[in-house]
C-alpha cells in the first residue's frame, strides 16, 4: 500500500486533536475559535442539530441540560445506551469525529479528494488512538462512530504508543540501540503507562500497554476541588466560631 498521507486522530475524553503527516512533515490541525484542540462536547437539544466544541458550550448557556461531556468513558459499559438525552456514546463520538473531519476536509484539499474518491483512498490511512485498557468492544464502538461520521478507520493505536512514536519523531537522533523509553500518559479520563525498547530501527513494547480507564485529569481536578472546598468550609467554620457566632 503506497500511503501518501497519514491522518492521526486523538479522540479524547475532554479534548480531541488531529495530526497530518505528508511529504515527511507532521502538522497539527487548527480548529476555528479553538486552536489545536477541539473540546469533546456536544450540545444536542431536542429537535435541533448537534453543535460540537466551544460553540456547543456557548449554545448551552440557557439550556445546559443538553450539553453532553465525557461520553467516551461510556465506551466501557454500554456504548449503545441512549443515556445522553436519547443519544448514545457512539452517536456523540460520531459528531465529534464529524466536526474534526469537516475542518480537515476544508483545510486540506488533498485529504478531501482521498475521502471523496477523486484520489485513491488507499493512499490515505486514518488512525485513531485509544486508551491502553480498551479492548475490541470499545474500538468497535469507535469504528462504528467513524462510519456514522462518514469514513472508515484503518488503524487503532494505544495512546501511550502514539506518544512514544511522536517522541521518537522529535528525538530519534538521541536514541540508541537497546534504549528503553517509558511513557506515562495522563489524559482527561484515563491514565496509561508503557515501556518500550528501541531495537533495529523500530519501537518494541517491552511491558504491554496497560492503564486505568477511569482515572484521569478530570478525577484529579475533582479531587482538588473537593479538597479546597472542604478546607474553605473548615476555615469558614473556625472563623465563625472565633466571632462567637
Amino acid at each position: 500500500m503506497n500511503v501518501k498521507i497519514a491522518l492521526g486522530i486523538d479522540l479524547g475524553t475532554t479534548f480531541s486533536a488531529v495530526s497530518i503527516k505528508a511529504n515527511g512533515r507532521i502538522t497539527e490541525a487548527s480548529f476555528p475559535g479553538e486552536g489545536p484542540q477541539l473540546a469533546s462536547v456536544v450540545y444536542w437539544a431536542d429537535g435541533e442539530s448537534p453543535t460540537v466544541g466551544q460553540k456547543g458550550v456557548r449554545a448551552a448557556y440557557k439550556h445546559p441540560e443538553f450539553l453532553y461531556t465525557h461520553f467516551k468513558r461510556r465506551m466501557y459499559d454500554d456504548a449503545n445506551n441512549p443515556a445522553y438525552g436519547g443519544h448514545s456514546a457512539i452517536e456523540l463520538s460520531a459528531e465529534v469525529l464529524r466536526e474534526l473531519l469537516k475542518v480537515i476536509r476544508k483545510s486540506y484539499p488533498d485529504i478531501q479528494q482521498h475521502l471523496d474518491g477523486s484520489k485513491p483512498r488507499e493512499h490515505l490511512v486514518i488512525g485513531v488512538t485509544h486508551p491502553a485498557s480498551w479492548g475490541v468492544h470499545q474500538t468497535d464502538g469507535i469504528r462504528e462512530a467513524g462510519r456514522l461520521a462518514g469514513f472508515e478507520i484503518d488503524a487503532f493505536i494505544p495512546e501511550p504508543n502514539a506518544a512514544a512514536y511522536r517522541l521518537l519523531e522529535e528525538t530519534q537522533h538521541h536514541v540508541s540501540q537497546g534504549d528503553l523509553i517509558g511513557v506515562i500518559d495522563i489524559g482527561g479520563g484515563t491514565t496509561d503507562c508503557t515501556v518500550h525498547k528501541w531495537s533495529q530501527g523500530k519501537l518494541d513494547t517491552v511491558v504491554g500497554a496497560s492503564g486505568n480507564g477511569l482515572l484521569g485529569g478530570d478525577n484529579i481536578t475533582g479531587l482538588i476541588f473537593v479538597t479546597e472546598t472542604e478546607k474553605t468550609a473548615i476555615f469558614s467554620g473556625a472563623e465563625t466560631a472565633n466571632l462567637g457566632v
